[in-house]
């Protein structure tokens, strides 16, 4: 019984609803009943009524009666309407009008997949109707072949407002996520208390893509699986006629703000650039079949319907089509089946490094930079200490020469061909700072023993490798250059106001000076005698990204506005060369040759073209970046915080691997967060660190690798 109604067919009949009568029972869930009733005049509905164990939830009584409210709120051709409701009463209901049709789930499987005619008539009903559930401030969240009835004159949208009024109240079972796996957006996945309207966009993508095909563009043996494909792996559109693709791509974005609004849909969809109808016109059917497919209204009524918690099972089970006959136009990424050592794994090697960092801090050992020199894998741990493993089999061969520096050492980055690792030590008892005194060593990773090294009484405010020098400067603001081999002095110069070095390139560094100087800016110096090139007055708080033949790429941060600019300066005389690019001060930025390679800090990354500024191509990472970005020989590669590895094509965007997660299920990888420069690439082997405090060495396949 439900409310005191019986729920058995041969039973229902004769019985009310308020002061509808109740003709048959339509279907049913956990949590209500639908019936199928009569109004006084005549008008059919379909009516739900929850089940006797919710009614006294409270919580569910709000849930319930924001789902009234909500499905209220919508009017339009193409949604079914609430046409009466009880939600105060003891017995909560609610009636929403009859409608005559199958599910489009149901009719692609009757009927199989539909022609291009009669997809576009759909894309255009479903378009108006999300205009109306965005025009009430709505997002369906659980667009679907099953929650869209084929009725006679057009599709009808049903289930509308119900999971947003789940969201709205916090109270989706934990662990829930709202929506059906091959018809939500990665957003959903990711980010699920963050939805927008372009999260029904997506869905609306997915379902064209089905109605054209009988299947979703993202397909897997398990829900997990269909999750990874939504968020991470590109549509597969094999079958979607070529009239649809615009429409189908543009819907199918990965980043949600590059998808078009449901207005946008419906003038794309009325555009005749974009449509092209069959050449035969499709025949109307009305079968007995048909009319009495109207049961499928009932999965609009089914709050169970609206809450996706993982199974095997997905809504509505997709028809394959025959793949032999329909190969893959381009091969998929490869992704790693375990984080495991070969044949299992891609790993080479892993070396644990937890506790190498001595009996006082033992649960403290995660490396925050590494660097391939020579033979040797040089990292430096996030509380301090160096280490060196060998990079052939990941063995810790790390000399008596580095442990005795204790954690007051820490690694310069140097230039990828240098023979030796620069590292810089404070005087013990004394607070490292930019005035205490400091000694800079090169250690050659060949021998295992220190080449040479230079104590700096006045302290060593940072320092940069170039070539065959290395320079330091000092808070006093003096530049020194060192010979990288031997540790010789070569020049030693005076310049006001420094507040940072960087280096870009062999031939010259860059110093900026501080924010307090009356005139602030940049120092274009040639390392081989001090002497300027030329000055930028009026920049501060810059760093350089990278150099092309003839401009210096440097990023310029405004932290009232959390801002960075782009600018291009040139090289012969340091004026400023095309428009600066606008970015976010989070996001990390490099270099590729004609393009800037943006890392979002919500995980997007990006390509832009660096003359006009204009997006070349963007791709999401998948996850929470460490903000290590690195790109070397045309491809990009991004460590996320559970420490797997993607790369891809730098000209593209293509995502050509992933390894596995390397995660310890104890650890909140967040802890691992903080700026990393662990990647170190040497060929088509990567070395990098793990949020399970490890140090490894992967290498894909042939089949990963560009050109085989």
């Amino acid at each position: 019984m439900v409310g005191g109604l019986p729920v058995q067919q041969g039973e229902v009949a004769g019985t009310r609803i308020g002061h509808y009568l109740v003709d048959r029972v339509l279907g049913s869930g956990g949590m209500g009943v639908v019936y199928l009733a009569t109004s006084p005049s005549g008008r059919r509905a379909a009516v739900k009524v929850i089940r006797d164990p919710y009614v006294a939830d409270e919580k569910f009584r709000v849930r319930f009666a924001r789902e009234v409210a909500a499905a209220r709120a919508v009017s339009g051709a193409f949604t079914a309407p609430v046409i009466d409701a009880e939600t105060s009463g003891d017995m909560p209901w609610m009636a929403t009008l009859y409608v005559e049709g199958p599910s489009l789930a149901d009719h692609v499987a009757q009927e199989g997949p539909m022609p291009a005619d009669a997809v576009w008539q759909l894309a255009s009903g479903l378009a108006e109707a999300l205009r109306d559930i965005h025009r009430a401030d709505l997002v369906h969240r659980d667009l679907k072949p099953g929650n869209i009835l084929m009725a006679d004159d057009g599709p009808r949208v049903i289930d509308f407002g119900i999971s947003r009024a789940m969201a709205s109240e916090g109270i989706t079972q934990t662990g829930a996520v709202i929506g059906t796996p091959p018809f939500m957006a990665p957003e959903q996945f990711r980010t699920p208390k963050e939805l927008t309207n372009s999260a029904d966009v997506f869905a609306f993508g997915s379902v064209l893509v089905y109605a054209a095909t009988g299947r979703s563009p993202f397909e897997g043996e398990t829900a997990y699986a269909v999750a990874w494909n939504v968020v991470h792996e590109p549509p597969d559109l094999q079958g979607v006629p070529d009239s649809l693709l615009p429409v189908v791509n543009a819907c199918l974005e990965k980043e949600a703000s590059a998808r078009p609004t449901a207005e946008q849909l419906l003038e794309l969809l009325g555009s005749r650039a974009y449509r092209r109808r069959s050449a035969t016109p499709r025949k109307r059917r009305r079968t007995a079949r048909l009319r009495l497919a109207g049961v499928a209204s009932t999965l609009a009524l089914l709050i169970t319907g609206s809450v996706w918690v993982v199974s095997q099972r997905s809504d509505p089970p997709p028809t394959k089509p025959d793949k032999a006959a329909a190969p893959r136009s381009a091969a998929r990424p490869v992704h790693e089946p375990a984080a495991a050592l070969q044949p299992k794994g891609w790993a080479l090697w892993e070396t644990s490094v937890r506790g190498n960092q001595g009996p006082e801090d033992p649960e403290s050992a995660d490396m925050s930079t590494c660097l391939l020199v020579g033979d040797g894998l040089i990292c430096m741990g996030d509380t301090g200490g160096v280490f060196h493993f060998a990079a052939a089999n990941g063995e810790d061969i790390t000399p008596r020469a580095l442990k005795e520096m204790g954690d007051d050492a820490y690694m310069m980055r140097s230039a990828p061909e240098a023979r030796l690792a620069y590292l810089i030590r404070h005087e013990e008892d004394t607070a490292p700072g930019p005035q205490s005194p400091a000694t800079l060593y090169a250690y050659d990773p060949e021998r295992r023993t220190i080449a040479w090294k230079q104590r700096m009484p006045e302290g060593i405010d940072g320092a940069v490798h170039v070539g065959e020098q290395v320079l330091t400067f000092t808070a006093t603001d003096t530049i020194q250059a060192w010979n990288a081999t031997t540790g010789s002095e070569k020049w030693t110069r005076r310049v006001s106001g420094t507040e940072s070095l960087f280096i870009r390139g062999a031939a010259a560094v860059l110093t900026a000076g501080a924010e307090q100087d009356p005139t602030p800016g940049f120092q274009y110096v040639n390392p081989e005698d001090g002497s300027t090139i030329w000055r930028h007055r009026g920049l501060h708080h810059a760093g350089a990204i990278g150099e092309t033949s003839d401009t210096l790429i440097v990023s310029v941060h405004e932290p009232r506005t959390r801002t960075q600019r782009i600018v291009q300066l040139a090289k012969r005389d340091g004026e400023t060369v095309n428009e600066p690019i606008g970015l976010n001060s989070r996001d990390a930025v490099t270099l590729a040759e004609d393009k800037l390679v943006v890392l979002r800090n919500d995980g997007l990354l990006r390509a832009l073209d660096l003359v006009r500024g204009k997006e070349v191509w963007s791709q999401p990472s998948g996850g929470d970046p460490r903000e290590d970005l690195l790109v070397q020989d045309g491809r990009v590669y991004v460590q996320l915080l559970g420490g797997d590895v993607l790369c891809r094509d730098v000209a593209t965007g293509k995502e050509l691997w992933r390894s596995a997660v390397r995660r310890d299920p104890n650890d909140d990888p967040r802890d691992h967060g903080g700026t990393v420069h662990t990647l170190a690439v040497r060929g088509d082997t990567v070395f990098t660190t793990s949020a399970r405090h490890s140090v490894f060495a992967i290498r894909p396949p042939k089949s990963a690798r560009p050109g085989s």
